[in-house]
């Protein structure tokens, strides 16, 4: 069963996760983790959680049509 709660605190949020739902960033322990029984416990203090959301990547459709393949299921 794969759960997220995500608990906003004063320095920033602690988010209570099972393991299919870690981010990278939380796997590779970039971000301050605890384990306990398969549930994980993850701090993501204001500043990292900032630093991680002008990282991401973003999803241009533009970009996505440009270059995805169309399929016509009536042609054949």
């Amino acid at each position: 069963m794969a759960f997220s709660i995500h608990i906003p605190l004063k320095g920033g949020t602690l988010k209570v996760k099972s393991a299919n739902r870690l981010r990278s960033a939380e796997t590779h322990r970039e971000v301050p983790v605890f384990a306990l029984f398969g549930v994980y416990f993850c701090w993501w203090a204001r500043e990292i959680a900032e630093r991680e959301k002008a990282t991401e990547t973003i999803y241009m459709p533009e970009y996505h049509e440009r270059t995805s393949v169309v399929w016509d299921r009536h042609a054949a």
